[in-house]
């Protein structure tokens, strides 16, 4: 009895740490400068981002680096006075595979301009007058991570 304790106690203890992942994460840089205070975003339009790197699974390339990817912009919020600030949410994004198949990445991209709270919090009644800040998006600085599920059913049947 005593045997089988310390054998099932070995056992899990070996694989407790053990994790199986389901979802290979994929970084993802815009294109180009993407902004709210151009006028000409609105909720569903598409909005266009690149891979950042190239993803493996297995240490099989799936999606080569530089791919564009396409998603679509399901809220935006314009920014008002108040301090209210723009923001953008997009998801439902999609990219080809290195066999030339679409694919879904699930998560989503969130973005949302400055409040202006360092000034406001010297102001008592002054901040009604602040517009909030607008989104921009810059290459250089910002990435996003979404994720590409590890099983058999990743194709998506209908195109870019």
């Amino acid at each position: 009895m005593l045997k089988k304790i310390f054998i099932t106690l070995f056992i899990f203890l070996c694989f407790n740490s053990s994790v199986f992942s389901k979802e290979i994460p994929v970084k993802i840089i815009p294109d180009t400068e993407i902004s709210t205070s151009k006028g000409s975003l609105q909720e569903g339009d598409n909005i266009k981002l690149v891979i950042a790197e190239d993803v493996y699974v297995d240490s099989k390339l799936i999606i080569k680096k530089g791919e564009p990817v396409n998603g679509v912009i399901t809220k935006l919020t314009e920014n008002d006075f108040t301090c209210q600030p723009a923001s953008i949410y997009a998801e439902n994004f999609k990219v080809k595979n290195v066999d030339g198949k679409i694919v879904k990445l699930n998560g989503i991209v969130y973005k949302e301009g400055r409040n202006h709270s360092y000034i406001t919090q010297y102001l008592e009644n002054g901040f009604q007058l602040i517009r909030g800040g607008e989104v921009k998006i810059n290459p250089q600085k910002d990435f996003f991570t979404l994720y590409l599920d590890d099983n058999k059913k990743r194709e998506v049947k209908d195109d870019l």
